[in-house]
């Protein structure tokens, strides 16, 4: 993640093997940051996260390790 993730609502975190993937949801709740994966740039709301991006992931071989609100 960044230095400064003042604009980080939550945090998803996949693994597959060695590989780690990090999103982000922003505070804005429509900016979506992936760290890591196919390094595709996405935009869209938590649903679309969780239903969509996660799952996609998942069907890849990926593994949802951790998934929190950032204070």
């Amino acid at each position: 993640m960044h230095s400064n993730d003042d604009h980080v609502h939550e945090v998803w975190i996949m693994t597959c093997g060695t590989d780690e993937l990090t999103i982000e949801l922003w505070t804005d709740l429509e900016s979506i940051h992936g760290h890591g994966g196919d390094g595709e740039a996405y935009s869209g709301s938590r649903t679309e996260i969780v239903d969509s991006l996660v799952a996609k992931y998942e069907q890849a071989g990926w593994t949802l390790t951790a998934n929190h609100e950032v204070a």
